[in-house]
């Protein structure tokens, strides 16, 4: 029982790191783009 409730636990700690590298990366970009755009 305890075993299957870690294994969940895990699972969505790896999504949770998936989200955050992603939104990462958008906002990487959106902050470029609009660094960009300040330029021209």
């Amino acid at each position: 029982m305890q075993r299957s409730q870690n294994n969940k636990h895990a699972k969505e700690r790896c999504i949770e790191k998936l989200f955050s590298i992603r939104l990462g990366k958008i906002k990487t970009t959106l902050i470029f783009l609009t660094f960009k755009m300040e330029k021209k």
